[in-house]
């Protein structure tokens, strides 16, 4: 029945589901009752978070959990936090296609946040500036050997019809876990070499990428694995949420 109602709640949270397995393992009723559970596994295929945003597969498996009952019923779910025992460890497998990947790249809600991380591969005011001045049309990625991949996106200059081809290539390499580092990146514009500004800001932008960021918010993780083929990109994670300290 505890399975039951997790994939429930899970469910409701998700736009589609395709499959979706939740087994809760070791339950008692005094230990559930109590706010104790050995381990929760859930795998899933076909998870979609939104209408273009889909998981192919996720895969969950926590440390055994122990809640306070009582203040996990009387405290929002953004401050669960709180109801924490003892910390909880959680391991991670998401498995992403291509296919779906390029989809999410297209959909209007990626074109608006990647448009604003332009800017961000400047460290001039002017070509920031000058950076607004173009709009994403569409992206596609596809990954090639050695654990790198390409995007290829079209831009278009605001008041004007023709259209830029712009070309990123990179491999990707886990730093500690926690960071990634981009392997000799390159970047075209219309098949030509961009000038090194560009390379540098796409270096500087990926080296803003660190995991131990989470800590300011209770938590770590690592990034274990991070693995590209023709047509999916597999990773494995650790997530580790520590209970919140105690209000005076």
């Amino acid at each position: 029945m505890s399975d039951t109602l997790l994939a429930k709640e899970i469910r409701s949270q998700l736009y589609a589901t395709e499959q979706l397995q939740v087994r809760i393992d070791n339950i008692p009723t005094h230990q559930l009752l109590q706010g104790r559970i050995d381990r929760v596994r859930i795998a899933g295929t076909g998870l979609w978070l939104s209408p273009q945003l889909r998981l192919h597969t996720l895969e969950v498996e926590t440390d055994p959990i122990n809640i306070n009952i009582n203040t996990i019923r009387n405290t929002d779910r953004h401050q669960s936090r709180s109801a924490l025992e003892q910390p909880l460890g959680v391991a991670v497998k998401l498995v992403l296609t291509r296919e779906d990947i390029n989809q999410a790249l297209n959909s209007a809600e990626f074109i608006t946040t990647f448009q604003s991380l332009i800017p961000l591969l400047f460290n001039s005011r002017s070509l920031q500036q000058a950076s607004r001045r173009y709009q994403i049309t569409s992206s596609q990625v596809e990954f090639i050997s050695n654990n790198r991949f390409r995007i290829e996106t079209e831009i278009a200059e605001l008041g004007y019809s023709d259209r830029l081809n712009l070309t990123i290539e990179a491999g990707i390499n886990l730093l500690a876990g926690r960071r990634v580092e981009l392997i000799e990146p390159i970047v075209l514009v219309n098949g030509k070499p961009a000038p090194g500004q560009f390379v540098r800001g796409l270096r500087a932008a990926a080296n803003k990428f660190d995991l131990n960021q989470l800590e300011t918010l209770g938590g770590t993780a690592r990034l274990l694995q991070l693995e590209m083929t023709p047509e999916t990109v597999e990773m494995a994670l650790f997530l580790r949420v520590e209970p919140a300290a105690a209000t005076p």
